[in-house]
């Protein structure tokens, strides 16, 4: 008997390193991604001002330096591009902007119930612009990230050790990945990030119910904690 469960043990500890293992390659590779994208960023077209996803394509969310010399404030409604009317992101990003560097964006916005029709020259957004806008958030996320590790490292055996890398690495990631400063290449790393965001409460409910001590309905239905794993998947495809 005791030598079964000295068995189990051993193999559940393998498998905690081997889930662990895993785990930090993916991380590497989503932050190896996102470190490639940074350093193509120096050479994306700047075009003086950003949008939100939460608030639509046409309104001015932030305004950097050429586009406030230009006139262009935040909360601006912009009507059309070059004379192109335009509703969704995709046209934003791929269809009616000139986007090399020297070339003028003529944009026709609506601001205070008026027409304004504002020119701006399409920049370089720099090495210095990515530093401040990029790797703040990306550093603050790998603190997490790290912190996590080390937890699994002095527990490995501990169910709760390794909830809490997952939590940390999802947080960490989360931050990490949310201040990019041009589009994400190859455009799947949206669907990255939206996944990270979907799943990211999941493991904070499991440890949850296990932290600092198993929840009783727990014990008499264990299969209760893939519930906000589903959810959250559910989440994502839709």
């Amino acid at each position: 008997m005791h030598d079964m469960n000295s068995g189990k043990s051993t193999l559940y500890l393998r498998l905690n390193w081997a889930y662990f293992t895993l785990g930090v390659v993916l991380i590497i590779g989503v932050y190896a991604l996102y470190g490639v994208n940074m350093v193509r960023w120096r050479n994306s077209p700047d075009f003086g001002w950003r949008t939100m996803y939460d608030s639509g394509p046409n309104v001015v969310a932030q305004v950097l330096d050429i586009g406030e010399a230009a006139g262009l404030r935040v909360g601006d409604t912009i009507l059309s591009i070059n004379g192109n009317p335009y509703s969704t992101f995709d046209e934003l990003f791929f269809k009616v902007r000139n986007n090399e560097p020297g070339s003028v964006n003529t944009y026709t916005l609506q601001r205070d119930g008026k027409t304004v029709d504002i020119s701006i020259t399409t920049g370089r957004i720099g090495f210095n612009s990515v530093l401040f806008r990029s790797v703040p958030l990306v550093l603050i996320g790998l603190v997490y990230v790290i912190i996590g590790v080390l937890v699994f490292l002095m527990k490995p055996r501990a169910t709760e050790s390794w909830l809490f890398f997952v939590m940390t690495s999802f947080l960490g990631m989360h931050l990490s990945y949310g201040a990019p400063s041009d589009l994400m290449r190859p455009l799947w790393l949206f669907d990255v990030r939206l996944f990270i965001d979907v799943l990211f409460p999941a493991p904070i409910i499991h440890l949850a119910l296990r932290f600092p001590k198993t929840r009783t309905f727990l014990k008499k239905s264990p299969w209760l904690w893939i519930v906000p794993y589903l959810l959250s998947f559910l989440h994502f495809i839709l």
